[in-house]
């Protein structure tokens, strides 16, 4: 059988009915929230407020080495400080100050100290539409002032040593990422240098700048080249035409007698005139002539001019000394005998002869000619080396071109890339010099961590009246669990609801006297049970006084949600 609440005046019937068990559960909750409420530890939180300073100075002059916006730093920062090194570093240090934490796994100490750190952003006005953040703070709750503010100081002192300590790796990072980058080009650099050099100077002659040199040198040799072969052509000609000559000359003629006396000479001629002796300059001129032309032919320059003497000379003959003197007149025998009688005879010539100087004249012209020819064939012989030499040169001239070019190219670039490096390297000492002088961006703290004079958490007036709601609630759910699991009839008009039908008649309950005393009895049981409930209860509530520290470290997650949050 089931009755529900169906009405106001059912839930109000219902109240009246269960009164004691809506009374008695309300009170001792309300007295054990009450308990709780007033043990509750105070919470004081310690603040600290750090303004971002902008960068001093342009990054239009400096560049800013740090890596990221001030935001990501910062974001970076805060996962560095609150991370599990640096948090058990606070524990190490400030543990035995932290009775909440004892008897608690090191895990979980790092995670409520982690819940109990709060960095709170701000952001200033947009710029560009980004808001950047212009301060932040850092706030620690303890339930000890002093303990917040000195944990709170050393939360605050390490994350501006970490940023501090974060820009000095990025700048030395980049530093030294510049200064090897540029060793290394500067290396290169040296190298590409000395192979340049290298390249020049076992190159020098095939260099693409003497290209003209070497052709005009090459024209030149040609001409030494065709000059030779002509001087050779001749002096091959020169040497023929002598030893033909020489062929047809005798190498000795009659050696002249000493002057004949006046008693001896036959037909004695007449002392030498004028026109005899230009005769003779005649004779010795044209034998000169053809001494010169058959060494040398027709247009070497020396015989053209002896050419022109010897016209000269034929011009100023008469035509009958010129007949003469082309014609001498033959020496009688008798004439001959007798002056060859007189000359004395030289050994290793027939007697009565002498080396014909025309002969050794010829011979030594051939001589000479031939030490020309071997002076010619050796100048051949240089001159076709020359060429083969600066035929190669310019044959390998484009090769080396395209080589050099290569190596200049190189050259030039890493010259390129160590100006770039050497300014990068040095914008980086000057903004390592900025950092070192505080100049880049940087956090001043403008409100130190303070010292709590009031408790923050918790509200135990809000927290007691919370208390006290939840246990009427509790009782009255607990009064109608009772009745739910108890139910009877109690009025006409249940009646007439289950059975659906009227009810006539009503007869009261009719008590005996045994009825009475027993109710009595009950009555004196019930007040004996509550008084001693009471009592009880009365002790089990000091006990939660004393023991309130370990009944709030057990209830400490649902108060950290509920209380605490």
């Amino acid at each position: 059988m089931r009755i529900g609440l169906n009405s106001p005046q059912a839930f109000l019937s219902l109240v009246i009915r269960r009164r004691w068990w809506i009374i008695l559960p309300f009170v001792a909750l309300s007295c054990m929230v009450g308990v709780l409420a007033k043990s509750l530890p105070k919470v004081y939180v310690s603040k600290t407020l750090i303004l971002v300073k902008p960068r001093e100075v342009p990054t239009s002059f400096v560049v800013d080495l740090i890596a990221g916006s001030v935001e990501e730093r910062l974001k970076s920062i805060e996962q560095t400080v609150m991370s599990r090194t640096h948090l058990a570093e606070v524990i190490r240090e400030f543990g035995d100050q932290l009775p909440e934490l004892r008897g608690m796994r090191q895990d979980a100490k790092i995670e409520k100290l982690r819940k109990q750190i709060t960095i709170a952003f701000t952001t200033g006005s947009a710029v560009n539409g980004v808001k950047p953040i212009s301060y932040f703070t850092i706030s620690y709750e303890n339930q000890t002032p002093a303990l917040a503010q000195k944990i709170t100081s050393k939360i605050t002192t390490l994350f501006i040593q970490k940023d501090g300590e974060n820009r000095g790796t990025q700048v030395a990072g980049t530093m030294d990422f510049f200064a090897r980058a540029l060793s290394k080009v500067e290396a290169d650099l040296r190298e590409s240098d000395a192979r340049l050099k290298g390249m020049k100077a076992t190159r020098q002659f095939e260099l693409p700048e003497r290209l003209d040199t070497n052709l005009k040198t090459l024209e030149r040799l040609a001409l030494d080249a065709r000059s030779v072969e002509e001087s050779i052509g001749r002096n091959v000609t020169a040497r023929l035409n002598t030893e033909d000559m020489l062929a047809g000359t005798s190498p000795t003629i009659a050696k002249p007698g000493p002057p004949l006396q006046p008693s001896q000479r036959v037909g004695t001629p007449a002392a030498p005139t004028a026109e005899d002796a230009k005769i003779t300059d005649f004779r010795k001129q044209q034998v000169s002539y053809d001494q010169l032309t058959s060494v040398y032919g027709s247009n070497y320059p020396e015989v053209r001019s002896a050419k022109v003497i010897l016209e000269n000379m034929r011009a100023k003959l008469s035509p009958e000394e010129l007949e003469k003197a082309e014609n001498p007149p033959a020496t009688p025998a008798s004439s001959v005998d007798a002056i060859a009688a007189t000359i004395p005879t030289v050994p290793g010539a027939a007697p009565g002869t002498e080396p014909n100087p025309r002969y050794q004249s010829l011979s030594a012209t051939l001589a000479d000619l031939n030490t020309e020819y071997k002076i010619l064939q050796n100048r051949k012989t240089e001159i076709a080396r020359d060429i083969a030499t600066y035929n190669r040169r310019v044959e390998n001239t484009p090769q080396i071109e395209q080589e050099l070019a290569d190596v200049e190219r190189e050259n030039a670039d890493l010259q390129k890339d160590y100006k770039d490096l050497k300014a990068k390297l040095s914008q980086a000492e000057l903004s390592a010099s900025l950092e070192s002088e505080e100049k880049g961006g940087q956090f001043q703290i403008i409100d130190p961590a303070n010292l709590p004079s009031s408790s923050a958490k918790p509200n135990k007036p809000m927290v007691a009246l919370g208390g006290t709601i939840v246990s009427l609630l509790l009782s009255l759910a607990f009064a109608v669990g009772v009745d739910v699991a108890r139910q009877r009839i109690w009025t006409q008009s249940e009646i007439e609801a289950f059975w659906g039908t009227r009810v006539l008649v009503s007869i009261p309950e009719i008590l005996t006297d045994g009825d009475v005393a027993a109710a009595k009895r009950k009555k004196w049981i019930f007040v004996t049970s509550a008084v001693g409930a009471a009592l009880v209860f009365s002790v089990c509530l000091y006990g939660m006084h004393l023991k309130h520290d370990f009944i709030l470290r057990q209830l400490d997650p649902v108060l950290q949600k509920v209380v605490y949050k």
